[in-house]
């Protein structure tokens, strides 16, 4: 009653009265802003950002690339033809999924879209019973404050993500199938593309090939899987697999104009790993390709005390970034124009020597295993 509210205010204070009475005005204020976002996702417009999107579906490890493609639906429609061209060149990531490699590929996407609606419903059911469970405390001014402030923190966290659902529950089927039908095509090019690596990887056909003439699947779908940019799919387009491999891995950079250095190392790498059928790269694993960045590579050149002023200045240059499989690649030329660029003859001698040709050993050794 209100006698008793008021019994009960004077008995608290003044100063403790005023504060739940303002706590009870910032949760109605909360509800009026929740109604507001209902209001504002009823007009057919966005209401959320590509980030948001793939900030919500975070825990799929699914790439933000792979969620900004089903958020555009930017690959100019869902036919397997038009899905065929996007992962033969790059527009949309192809995944090499086997046993020992199971990436998050297209197929988890279209699984975890599968699922969205009833994660909403059930964000929905909760939001309501803490909003009854709020209520119930409001009215009966039994509840602590801090019982209070903790179920209002959590209600906030809840409807902040409910901003989203209206607008994703709109997206939600063309979405989910867009990505089944790029699933279904990278399940029939993975079959052809893993025969090509077991059997042989020079049968491998160029991507600009005409598709009705291919006997094999291009080697843009293996550009695509290890990384490589799509911009540097489209340099090396014209090779199929006996080109690319018959060729000097820097002389192919140079002639169609690929600059940048991770990007040369990366094709380095993968002439080297790929008529050892060592592609996808999960089937090696060694120290020195095991290191991800330049601060990991730098534990074990230290742990195996291989520290020299080149290997530091390399390892250092944060505008440069450098993992292991980089590193076993670097030239003079790469070294004087990235790193340091008074390198002398001598010092890139004691620094192949020493540290290079030393993890080189260990790369080898475990190829052998």
């Amino acid at each position: 009653s209100l006698t008793t509210l008021n019994l009960f205010r004077n008995s608290i204070g003044a100063e403790v009265s005023r504060e739940i009475d303002d706590l009870l005005q910032q949760n109605k204020q909360k509800a009026e802003e929740l109604e507001n976002h209902k209001k504002e996702d009823a007009t057919g417009v966005k209401g959320y950002a590509l980030q948001e999107l793939v900030n919500y579906f975070a825990s799929s490890q699914v790439s933000a690339s792979q969620w900004e493609i089903l958020y555009l639906g930017s690959l100019g429609g869902s036919e397997p033809s038009t899905i065929t061209d996007a992962l033969c060149k790059g527009s949309a990531p192809f995944h090499l999924s086997v046993e020992e490699n199971n990436e998050a590929n297209w197929k988890l996407c279209h699984e975890t879209l599968k699922e969205f609606p009833a994660a909403a419903s059930a964000k929905r059911q909760k939001v309501e019973e803490l909003k009854e469970t709020i209520t119930d405390e409001e009215k009966q001014l039994e509840a602590l404050q801090r019982s209070i402030q903790k179920h209002k923190e959590e209600l906030e966290e809840l409807e902040s993500s409910m901003r989203i659902l209206p607008a994703l529950e709109a997206d939600c089927p063309a979405m989910s199938c867009l990505a089944k039908e790029i699933s279904v095509v990278e399940d029939e090019l993975l079959e052809a593309v893993l025969s090509c690596l077991e059997k042989d990887p020079y049968d491998f056909s160029a991507e600009s090939d005409e598709k009705e003439t291919r006997a094999f699947p291009p080697l843009s779908l293996v550009f695509n899987a290890v990384g490589l940019s799509s911009q540097t799919i489209a340099c090396l387009s014209d090779l199929d697999g006996q080109e690319f491999l018959d060729s000097n891995p820097i002389a192919l950079c140079d002639e169609n104009l690929i600059t940048d250095l991770t990007q040369r190392k990366e094709v380095a790498y993968l002439h080297h790993m790929l008529p050892l059928k060592q592609v996808p790269y999960s089937r090696h694993s060694c120290v020195v390709c095991d290191c991800e960045t330049a601060e990991e590579l730098q534990y074990l050149v230290q742990e195996h005390e291989k520290e020299d002023p080149v290997t530091s200045s390399i390892l250092t240059k944060d505008s440069v970034s450098i993992n292991g499989q980089h590193f076993l690649f670097l030239n003079r030329d790469d070294i004087s124009k990235h790193f340091l660029m008074d390198i002398s003859a001598k010092q890139f001698r004691d620094f192949k020597k020493q540290t290079q040709n030393y993890f080189w050993l260990i790369h080898k050794q475990s190829l052998l295993k």
